[in-house]
């Protein structure tokens, strides 16, 4: 399966079409930095390739930093996500606000999000009590929220 992904703006397009190639690129990388991410860090990637969020804020995001990047599952499973957090000792996570409540909603006692230091969220906004639920439950001690705000 090969997926692309095309980000189009007014004015964004040269001659031979790299303006689409390094507007997406520096997406990432901007993500990159509000994440602080470095090559020890590990993005954990629930989200679809075949979307931007997978594609540019997981994928690249990590690749223009030297972070690994762990794409728990072919579809979304929260359970697989959890896990993916433990197994591979994952520093960050980007979700949507559903994604955040169903990790809330799966995580049992002595599940420990405890080594993510920062998450992204975006595609709607995410509420009060969910930002501090998060934070407090899950452990995450910065949420960037890139869309929906």
């Amino acid at each position: 399966l090969v997926s692309a992904y095309s980000q189009r703006r007014r004015g964004s397009l040269r001659a031979d079409g790299s303006g689409i190639i390094s507007g997406i690129i520096n997406n990432g990388s901007i993500y990159g930095h509000m994440l602080s991410l470095n090559p020890n860090d590990v993005l954990a990637c629930p989200t679809p390739m075949y979307h931007c969020s997978g594609l540019v804020t997981g994928l690249l995001t990590a690749i223009t930093h030297g972070a690994a990047v762990v794409f728990p599952s072919q579809f979304f499973d929260p359970l697989a996500v959890i896990h993916s957090v433990q197994s591979e000792r994952c520093t960050s996570i980007l979700a949507v606000p559903t994604m955040w409540v169903a990790f809330l909603q799966h995580l049992k006692p002595g599940w420990d999000f405890s080594g993510v230091k920062t998450g992204i969220s975006g595609g709607s906004s995410v509420p009060r009590p969910l930002m501090e639920d998060i934070q407090k439950k899950l452990k995450v001690k910065d949420v960037i929220i890139i869309y929906g705000q």
